[in-house]
């Protein structure tokens, strides 16, 4: 039987694999001296950290788990409980190797971290949500398994009782390590403050870093080009974040409109905006925009105005904390992005003719809760009545 294969060009075939040998034969080789590129950042160990300790190849001393508690400290055989909060992986390998050889002949400690305690980051400047933020240190493909082969946060972060901890994880016959983490980056840090603003300057941004204790201690700084990482073009500048980094966003002197689109593109920037619209509309409360979306959008999607007895007031909050309140000229052709018709931000508040308010109490206490936290209630009411 004949077997007719149709529309391949043998030809062909031949030719491009003729073009893939050569291709090989031009890729350089690869020296030993790629595997010395270690990089130089070194995670500094805390309270909350679960390692796992080696001290030669001959006797394993330590087996289970260790975690790092509240103080800092942990309990280790021969040594007892000794202080290990501050180090790096390398430092405490180095003291370790001394501390043993009291006990042991060529001690030859390996350290490795099993779990990475929460990080947290503060981070300032131009972000919708500036401050204090806790993220996970870091996270596997499976996010860390929730099913009850893990551990529970709350077991993994019992600082009071570490052989407990050890024990459980012992018990479990088929808790299976996952070491293909994903850990946090600038941008992770950026996101979970609600992504930048239109005047985020992202040639310029600012990390401060606790150093090491081999390097004196203190802080080191760096400046970061994220402006092509954003894109995926060079992603060595989004680099991963550590516990008490202090992330600066400086600012642009004009806005930037483009740099929101890319970072909405790019899922920097969250899509979608939550706003509220009060007083004469047909659909007055909270809703839902896209982030490109504009007074007059929230207006119709509240079921248009009614007639306008009163004046349109558009209360936002800066990140440095202020609030800023608008008088708005709204006609329902006014260009997107104008001064009378301006894209709206996160928790944005637009009222129709105010006077409503001075009838209604539980009003005013809706009208609040998007700015719990922020401001005082007398400060917006100020804002509104003003």
């Amino acid at each position: 039987m004949t077997i007719a294969y149709v529309g391949i060009d043998s030809h062909a075939t031949v030719s491009f694999a003729n073009e893939l040998s050569e291709s090989y034969k031009k890729i350089k080789p690869i020296s030993e001296d790629y595997l010395k590129k270690i990089p130089d950042e070194e995670y500094i160990l805390d309270s909350g950290d679960t390692i796992q300790i080696r001290v030669s190849e001959e006797i394993n001393k330590i087996e289970s788990p260790i975690l790092i508690n509240g103080d800092g400290t942990v309990f280790l055989p021969n040594l007892n409980r000794v202080y290990v909060a501050g180090l790096t992986i390398n430092e405490l390998s180095s003291i370790l190797n001394d501390a043993y050889k009291e006990f042991i002949l060529n001690p030859s400690v390996q350290i490795e971290i099993i779990s990475y305690r929460p990080i947290t980051i503060f981070i300032e400047g131009e972000v919708n949500n500036p401050g204090r933020k806790v993220l996970d240190g870091a996270l596997s493909a499976e996010s860390l398994k929730t099913s009850f082969n893990s551990p529970s946060l709350e077991e993994r972060f019992d600082y009071g009782n570490e052989l407990n901890f050890a024990n459980k994880i012992d018990s479990i016959n088929s808790f299976e390590l996952n070491t293909n983490f994903y850990f946090p980056t600038i941008f992770d840090a950026i996101r979970s403050s609600g992504g930048i603003t239109e005047y985020s300057d992202l040639k310029r941004v600012l990390i401060v870093r606790k150093d090491t204790l081999s390097n004196n201690g203190g802080f080191k700084s760096t400046e970061l080009n994220l402006e092509k990482s954003l894109t995926f073009e060079d992603a060595s500048q989004n680099i991963r974040i550590l516990d008490g980094d202090r992330i600066i966003m400086q600012r642009l002197s004009k806005p930037n409109q483009s740099s929101i689109i890319d970072a909405i593109e790019y899922d920097l920037n969250p899509k979608f905006i939550n706003v509220s619209v009060f007083g004469r509309v047909n659909a007055p409360g909270k809703i839902t925009l896209t982030r490109k979306s504009t007074l007059n959008d929230a207006i119709t999607i509240s079921g248009g105005a009614k007639t306008l007895r009163g004046k349109i007031k558009l209360i936002s909050f800066e990140n440095n904390g202020a609030i800023q309140n608008r008088i708005i000229n709204y006609k329902k052709r006014n260009s997107r992005g104008s001064k009378n018709n301006p894209f709206l931000k996160e928790g944005d508040l637009i009222i129709i003719d105010s006077s409503f308010l001075s009838n209604s109490s539980e009003v005013i206490a809706e009208l609040t809760s998007p700015f719990q936290g922020l401001f005082s209630t007398y400060g917006l009411i100020k804002a509104i009545s003003d």
